[in-house]
């Protein structure tokens, strides 16, 4: 089961406003300092698959210069960010209503592996400037470096890095980095212990499924 319509209530009241297993430090806004030092996203940014839209509001908080535009396709989180005068898109993040050529940067965090990647790698081309930045912040499966990893329970898809290489370079994009990155997990193993998570997403059945993936954030730019 992955069903945010019921999920984000939860996400919520166990006080995890950023929507993200692992996070670069040891708070929410520790994490977006850390992915700003290093991705150095600048100008329009477009967050596909953005939750309550709270990485954008981060990000914003370390540099108001920024703009970035959420991309949902939950009602619940619709309806929560309406309720709190936050700015967004509801839409399915395969296809996105803005012109070509919009974004200077466009993330995935923790995001990408509910997608049909050939389409939104295609759609993430498409709606940035040349030179922009395309950055996820994810997970890779480091048992293979061409099959995905299909988390049943979560209904969420880990891509080797190859894959990553290979399809962004289809669409005109080119790496800058990969990183594998510390992350802090306590935050969220903590309320997958106490939370109806734990129901939601038994894993036991799918043997050691952290040995096979691995946290990672890397970046690209469209040619």
């Amino acid at each position: 089961m992955n069903d945010y319509e019921i999920e984000t209530e939860e996400y919520l009241r166990h006080g995890i406003r950023l929507f993200q297993a692992h996070i670069l430090g040891n708070s929410e806004l520790e994490h977006a300092v850390a992915f700003y030092n290093l991705c150095m996203p600048s100008g329009v940014g477009v967050d596909m698959g953005c939750g309550i839209g709270e990485m954008g509001h981060l990000l914003r908080l370390v540099d108001p210069s920024l703009a970035v535009i959420g991309v949902t396709n939950c009602e619940a989180q619709s309806h929560y960010m309406t309720s709190i005068q936050r700015e967004h898109i509801f839409a399915d993040y395969h296809s996105v209503p803005l012109q070509d050529g919009v974004a200077d940067f466009v993330m995935f965090n923790e995001s990408i592996g509910y997608a049909d990647l050939d389409v939104v790698l295609a759609e993430s081309a498409r709606l940035l400037k040349k030179n922009g930045k395309l950055l996820i912040r994810d997970f890779c499966n480091t048992t293979s470096t061409t099959e995905p990893f299909y988390l049943k329970s979560w209904a969420y898809t880990q891509y080797p890095i190859n894959v990553l290489v290979d399809k962004t370079a289809a669409n005109g994009m080119t790496m800058n980095f990969f990183l594998k990155p510390k992350t802090n997990f306590a935050r969220f193993k903590n309320v997958l212990l106490s939370s109806r998570f734990k129901q939601w997403h038994d894993d036991s059945s799918e043997g050691n499924y952290d040995a096979k993936m691995t946290p990672m954030l890397c970046s690209f730019s469209k040619l």
